[in-house]
Order: structure tokens, then C-alpha cells, then sequence
């Protein structure tokens, strides 16, 4: 069974999930099939690692059926009905955990049963309680909406009596269309720089004009929706991202899980292209927000952390000269990374600690030689060591020859990785010519003042990766 989908699912549950999903399959409602429990009993000792070598098909058939020899399609039936009462188990835990759905799986039975003072009852209560839950979640008016419709509907519903609850519908349409029209035009304006073409954002205008006039800003993720897609498309400066930042602070308590998460990932991916565009006083406030995320468990979905935010978080803390909080970062959190990615994160982010603190033997001996899963983890290693080899070079001439060799391999490595588009090829041929160019320059000692200028000029209108870290050792070095 090992690999196979229903596996993972018993892998999924907790150990107080495990233990409710015997009496599930026991129970005659669920399930009349008694194999079913046989072959939950058979499994039973080995949650939640599943990793026993006899976990065999074969032998759990012979357990299930009392020794009887192998039957591949009874065996492929059994597992069928297994998967069928395990997907109804967990949408029966879902059930248990989502008060608004049950109630409203509840009131739509009322009303097809014709249970009309029941079904008005139950759609009074929810309404009232989806009030409350618009506040903090566009999804809340979109659902309250649903509801009122369904009881404007009903055949036993005085039509003229409930055009109130018709004209709630209408603005809860309203909202929910603009919060969602602001919302998903954000996260399309982010990749207009990445994929060729603007999206067509139809009626964008329309709504971002009714929204900046104050009429429809009640809802404070609503406002926060507006002020981010202002933000994207007017490349605003840092004082506006400030204000931004400290609106969506001030409304944080009152956002959902959702938004709250929509609102620190925008927010952070406009400081990190601003930093990695050389404007560094962001980077401050990149990690303020990965600060407030982890504190708020919104960077953590599910117990799991992206190797993106924990790279980015070790390198932005790192660059901050926070090495204690980054040092104790990576040790709480690094069982928060996917198991199969783990290694390979680990590595990069101690690569990334080491170098920051100025310890290049030690990144250079993590780095050398080891082998990532992905290019994107390839190609930032060996950036690393590139940056290694000329922070060494600064303190000892000797290294000159190691450095020009390791800029050359890697200019090959960028040119020839198929994996990487034409643009980016092109930051990082910039900037690996940037730093070769500093270094000869160092070399033949010719790097002064004017040489400086010039080349930070030369900076400032190159597009390149790391920008801002050319920019500090121009200043620095």
C-alpha cells in the first residue's frame, strides 16, 4: 500500500482522528460491510507512520479474509469502499468544525422540506450571524447573500414584504464583487512584470473610483484591498507603503485568516522587489512584516513553512545583523519545512548565516560540491560561493585567480540553464559582470571615487538581481 492515495489520507489524521474512525466504520449508518472493519484493524498499530514492511496488499488481504489467497479485484473493491467512508469521515470532521456550513446545509433542508417556520428561523439566525462575519470576510457576504436569496425565493416568502432582504442582497453582491474584483487584480498586477502582458481587469476603474470616493469603505479589508492595488500601481514610495503598513496594522485584529495572510504576503512582496531593486530601506520593514508573520502564525499554513519565506526570512534577519534571532529561527522552525525539502533549505540557510557573518570558509565548505533538488536553490548556492570568493579576495589578493575562475563557471552555469528565462539570465549575467568588473578594478587599483560613481551610476540603470548588495559593497568596500 505504500505510496498509494488512501495511505496518505490514514496518514493525515491525528491520533484523536484515528481513534473516532474505528467507531465511524463501525457504525451500521456509515458502513455495512465488515471487511471494512477488519481491515481498519489490521492497519490500527501502524498509525500514523504506516512504514512496516508489512503493510503488503497480499498480507493484509490474507488478514481481512482469513487467509484466503490473494483476489486482485476484491482487494481493489475493499480499498474502494474504504476510500468512499474515509472521504465521507473527513467531510463528516469539516462538518463538525464549520458551524456556518452545517446551519446552512440545515436551513436548506428546511426549505426543501417545506418547513417554512423552521427554515425561517434558521435563516434569520444566519444572517445575523454572517452580519458579523462580513465584517472580517468578503466569502461571508457572498454567502449571506445566498442565503436571503433562498429565502426571498421560497414559495411561502411575502415578495413585498421582503424587498428589504432583496436590497441586502444587492449591496452584499455589491461589496463582495468589488472586494473580490480589488483582490484578484493585486495578486494579477504582481506578475504583469513576470508573465508578457497586462491582464484584462474589466470595470477595475469603475469600482476603484466608487472605493477611493468613500462610499464603500465600511469594510476594512475592503479599504485594505484598495490601498494595496494603489500601492502596485502607482509604484508608490516608501511613505505611502508606510502608511499602507501601518493601516493594515491598525485593522489587523479585525481581518480574517485569509486576509490577513492576503495582506502580509502583498505587503512583503512590494518591500522585497523594492530591496531587491536597491532600495534598502525597505528592508527594515521586510522584516518587521515576516516578524509580525511568524508571530501570528500566518506564515505557518497547515504546520508548514515555504522554503521561500524561511530562506528569505534567514537571509533579510541575516543582512540585519540579527544573527542571534536568525540562529533561533532556523532552529524552531526548520521541522516546519516540508521533510522532503528540509535538508536542502537547511543547508542554504546556514550557507546564508555563515556568509552574512562574515565565516565564508564555513559557507564554502556547507555549499561546495553539494547538490540541490532545484535550480532555483542551484543557482542561489552558487551565487553564494561567487559572493564568498570576492568577499575573500577583499581581505587577501591571493584569492584573485580562484575568483576569476568561479565567475567564469558560473557565467557557463547561468548561460547554458535552459530552466532559466532569457530576462533572468540577464539580471544575472548584470550583476555577475558588475562584481568581476568591481573586482578588476580593486585589482588594479583604480577603484576610487570617481571609478565609484560611475559604477553606481552604471548600477542604478542595470536591471540585476541583488542590487542592493552591489550598491553596499560599492559604499563599503
Amino acid at each position: 500500500m505504500e505510496g498509494s492515495k488512501i495511505l496518505k489520507m490514514f496518514k493525515s489524521l491525528t491520533t484523536e482522528e484515528w481513534k473516532y474512525l474505528r467507531w465511524f466504520v463501525q457504525s451500521n449508518f456509515f458502513n455495512t460491510d465488515p471487511n471494512l472493519l477488519r481491515l481498519y484493524e489490521a492497519l490500527a498499530k501502524h498509525h500514523p507512520a504506516f512504514a512496516s514492511k508489512s503493510l503488503t496488499k497480499e498480507l493484509l488481504y490474507a488478514k481481512v479474509f482469513g487467509g484466503q489467497a490473494y483476489h486482485d479485484g476484491k482487494w481493489r473493491n475493499l480499498v474502494s469502499k474504504m476510500n468512499k467512508l474515509l472521504e465521507d469521515y473527513l467531510i463528516w470532521l469539516e462538518l463538525e468544525n464549520e458551524p456556518i456550513t452545517r446551519q446552512k446545509l440545515l436551513t436548506k433542508a428546511f426549505g426543501r422540506r417545506n418547513l417554512y417556520e423552521q427554515f425561517e428561523k434558521s435563516t434569520n439566525e444566519l444572517s445575523e450571524k454572517l452580519v458579523q462575519q462580513g465584517e472580517q470576510s468578503a466569502e461571508a457576504l457572498q454567502e449571506r447573500a445566498q442565503i436571503n436569496l433562498q429565502y426571498y425565493h421560497h414559495p411561502k416568502s411575502v415578495k413585498v414584504s421582503n424587498l428589504g432582504r432583496l436590497q441586502a442582497v444587492m449591496d452584499d453582491l455589491d461589496h463582495y464583487y468589488f472586494a473580490e474584483k480589488l483582490r484578484i487584480a493585486s495578486e494579477l498586477k504582481v506578475f504583469e512584470n513576470i508573465v508578457t502582458g497586462a491582464a484584462a481587469i474589466r470595470l477595475k476603474k469603475e469600482v476603484q473610483s466608487l472605493v477611493g470616493a468613500g462610499k464603500l469603505r465600511q469594510l476594512p479589508y475592503l479599504e485594505l484591498y484598495h490601498r494595496i492595488l494603489e500601492q502596485l500601481e502607482q509604484a508608490a514610495g516608501l511613505e505611502q507603503f508606510q502608511a499602507t503598513f501601518e493601516f493594515f496594522s491598525s485593522i489587523y485584529a479585525r481581518l480574517s485568516d485569509t486576509d490577513r495572510q492576503f495582506g502580509l504576503l502583498q505587503l512583503l512582496n512590494f518591500a522585497i522587489n523594492q530591496v531587491n531593486s536597491g532600495e534598502g530601506a525597505y528592508r527594515k520593514l521586510v522584516m518587521e512584516l515576516y516578524k509580525l508573520g511568524l508571530q501570528e502564525g500566518v506564515l505557518i499554513i497547515d504546520g508548514r513553512i515555504s522554503e521561500n519565506s524561511f530562506v528569505n526570512i534567514v537571509s533579510t534577519g541575516s543582512f540585519q545583523k540579527e544573527y542571534g534571532w536568525v540562529g533561533q529561527f532556523i532552529k524552531n522552525y526548520q521541522d516546519c519545512l516540508e521533510p522532503s525539502v528540509r535538508k536542502d533549505v537547511l543547508t542554504l540557510s546556514l550557507g546564508l548565516w555563515h556568509f552574512h557573518q562574515q565565516q565564508y570558509s564555513q559557507t564554502i565548505d556547507l555549499l561546495t560540491n553539494y547538490s540541490f533538488e532545484t535550480i532555483e536553490n542551484n543557482l542561489t548556492s552558487k551565487n553564494l560561493l561567487f559572493r564568498c570568493y570576492f568577499m575573500l579576495l577583499q581581505k587577501d589578493n591571493s584569492y584573485y585567480t580562484l575568483f576569476q575562475s568561479y565567475a567564469s563557471a558560473f557565467g557557463k552555469y547561468i548561460a547554458r540553464e535552459k530552466k532559466l528565462s532569457v530576462s533572468r539570465k540577464g539580471w544575472h549575467k548584470n550583476f555577475v559582470g558588475m562584481v568581476v568588473k568591481i573586482a578588476r578594478l580593486k585589482q588594479n587599483g583604480t577603484f576610487d571615487s570617481d571609478a565609484r560613481r560611475k559604477i553606481a551610476e552604471e548600477v542604478s540603470k542595470k536591471s540585476m538581481i541583488l542590487k542592493n548588495w552591489v550598491i553596499y559593497i560599492i559604499e563599503t568596500n
